[in-house]
């Protein structure tokens, strides 16, 4: 019974492991944006990993999660030290959620998907204090690049203000202020980013 046991739990662990393997010894049938992984010419299943070089210490420097050949949950990237640097949440090879770190370990950028072609993208000082939070959409077109939309807000590494306006896909629309020292020193109102109005101006 005792050894019956035994094999039982054995044969679960086994099951349960991850195939963990080196870059090295996949191939990829897909793009280098969007790679499908293969492993002895079937679909890769488990967790890719890729070392700095010996002469930079030979210590991991990504894992990747794979499922059906395709990026899937959790992947890491780290500093030379072992720190962490880089964690995002794949879906069938699309990326969501990330987040970067400075070397001190510190929150540097965060992205948060709130909905197909538009994120929200928070920028952190090195002590921790926020740098510029706001929304983003995809654009239109062959590159499909980012552009601002919504409210975007930046501050001093103090914690004071400095600006804070609305954007309508990448262009100022509404009203748009600045601050230095956390004094209000210019606001002015815009439309599809044209300045209509000049509320207030002081230097």
């Amino acid at each position: 019974m005792k050894q019956f046991l035994i094999l039982s739990i054995s044969v679960i662990l086994i099951g349960c492991s991850e195939n963990r393997l080196i870059y090295d010894e996949l191939t990829n049938k897909g793009t280098e944006d969007f790679p499908i992984m293969y492993y002895e010419g079937e679909l890769f299943n488990g967790v890719a990993l890729s070392n700095y070089s010996s002469s930079k210490g030979g210590q991991l420097e990504m894992e990747h999660h794979y499922k059906d050949g395709k990026k899937d949950g959790w992947c890491k990237r780290y500093y030379q030290k072992s720190q962490l640097r880089w964690e995002g949440n794949y879906k069938a090879g699309v990326l969501g959620n990330r987040k970067s770190y400075f070397k001190n370990g510190k929150i540097k950028q965060e992205i948060e998907v709130i909905s197909e072609g538009e994120y929200n993208k928070k920028i952190y000082h090195l002590n921790g204090q926020m740098r510029s939070d706001g929304n983003y959409k995809e654009g239109k077109g062959k590159w499909k690049l980012w552009k601002e939309h919504g409210i975007h807000k930046t501050w001093q590494d103090d914690g004071n203000i400095t600006r804070e306006g609305n954007y309508i896909d990448g262009k100022k629309d509404g009203v748009h202020k600045e601050w230095y020292n956390g004094e209000l020193r210019r606001e002015r109102i815009y439309k599809e980013d044209v300045c209509i109005t000049n509320v207030y101006n002081y230097y």
